[in-house]
């Protein structure tokens, strides 16, 4: 365990709830994280709220370069002093949301703050890179990989599938962070698809009926679309009786994600505005 404690307190700062300062401090982890990433002399890694430069550090031993982003300007500083000898580390400050298209990557390793997870996870799943190995809170973590029929099923799950392979690759305690956290975390390997899992038609209208589904996702198909007759354009008679390969009686929460880009097929030749 890093002693995060002294060094909070020789540079009198005090973790901000706002940013969703949790340091990772467990050494252990962290080497698990760098390993997961198997890194080589070639790769190119950003780190995504770099704090103490912990991670930093670990992942420029393998790495040729680290670009480490940091929205805290007191810490971007400070890693800025402490890297400005290390001639592969790359301090940026600033919201790694505006920072994200602008940066060239091949892997990321980041322990993200909780409050982005999803926002940062599909944005950087617009680019094109290798690999990333990222610490979640765990039940985030648990929907990202969760399959049809489950509790933990959800519009996460149907979405991360569509863009990456996802596999959870270690529980982390919260004891493992400084301030501790009130839940458990967990760390995930995201790999790109190079090919998507099914074809679509209209993917931004496969989003969407993938987001008004899970609305109801205990509902039937047919019902859950019917009470989305609105967003869709569509009047509920037509709802009703459209056919869906007998998709229409399944509930949605047992529906595999190319089932629901059929239904999208389906429903794209008659929603308007799309």
């Amino acid at each position: 365990m890093y002693d995060i404690k002294k060094l909070l307190s020789s540079m009198e700062i005090k973790p901000s709830k706002k940013l969703s300062q949790n340091f990772l401090i467990d050494e252990n982890v962290i080497n698990s994280e760098v390993s997961f990433a198997n890194l080589c002399r070639e790769d190119i890694v950003l780190d995504i709220g770099a704090g103490f430069g912990f991670l930093t550090e670990k992942l420029s031993e393998k790495a040729r370069k680290v670009v480490a982003v940091e929205l805290d300007k007191r810490l971007a500083s400070y890693l800025k002093t402490r890297f400005e000898k290390s001639v592969n580390i790359e301090i940026v400050q600033g919201d790694i949301l505006d920072l994200v298209q602008k940066i060239d990557f091949d892997k990321v390793v980041a322990n993200i703050p909780y409050e982005i997870s999803s926002q940062i996870t599909f944005a950087l799943l617009e680019k094109n890179f290798k690999l990333a190995i990222v610490c979640y809170q765990k039940e985030f973590a648990e929907r990202m990989v969760a399959k049809p029929g489950t509790k933990e099923y959800s519009r996460l799950s149907v979405m991360t599938n569509y863009f990456a392979d996802a596999e959870i690759m270690m529980a982390v305690s919260k004891e493992s962070f400084y301030p501790q956290p009130k839940v458990d975390s967990a760390i995930v390997s995201l790999k790109p698809r190079k090919e998507k899992p099914y074809n679509l038609n209209d993917e931004q209208f496969f989003f969407k009926i993938v987001a008004l589904l899970f609305q109801h996702k205990k509902q039937t198909v047919r019902n859950a679309l019917v009470h989305s007759s609105k967003i869709l354009k569509l009047n509920k008679k037509e709802l009703r009786s459209v056919k869906l390969s007998g998709l229409e009686s399944r509930r949605v929460f047992t529906l595999e994600g190319e089932e629901m880009a059929e239904i999208s097929k389906v429903l794209g030749k008659n929603a308007q505005g799309y």
